[in-house]
């Protein structure tokens, strides 16, 4: 694993795929969009997704500048200013992606052969804070 820059965490054949880079990054791609989350957040993400199975409340599940909530049908994701509004039938593939590869992460960081990195990736400029584009996907 020591060549590789990209490891395949889990994939849904037309859907979405998840990967990891040794820079301490996630990259979870959902159809058009992807989204970088540090392994934690990704962590937060996983967790929260799994807790909004059985969520049927209108009043949205958080984890800092994170949410889950339904609204009729659909659940809405959010992750900072992006956020997902998907039917439950995609929300419940996107729960199960994650869940796997959240699983498969733990499995690589606890076996020492890619140890959780604590710096940034090299030539990432700084966030602009000042643009944060709303993006609505169904």
């Amino acid at each position: 694993m020591a060549g590789s820059r990209f490891v395949l965490l889990a994939r849904l054949e037309r859907q979405g795929m998840i990967t990891a880079c040794r820079h301490g990054q996630v990259h979870l791609m959902w159809r058009n969009v992807t989204v970088r989350l540090e392994f934690d957040a990704f962590r937060r993400l996983a967790r929260l997704l799994d807790a909004g199975r059985t969520h049927t409340m209108r009043i949205p599940l958080c984890d800092g500048d994170m949410a889950v909530s339904t609204e009729e049908a659909d659940y809405r994701v959010a992750v900072g200013q992006l956020e997902l509004v998907l039917e439950a039938e995609q929300y419940l593939a996107l729960t199960e992606l994650a869940r796997n590869g959240l699983e498969r992460l733990e499995r690589i960081v606890a076996s020492g052969e890619w140890p959780e990195p604590a710096s940034e990736p090299p030539g990432l400029a700084p966030a602009d804070e000042s643009y944060t584009p709303r993006h609505w996907l169904s």
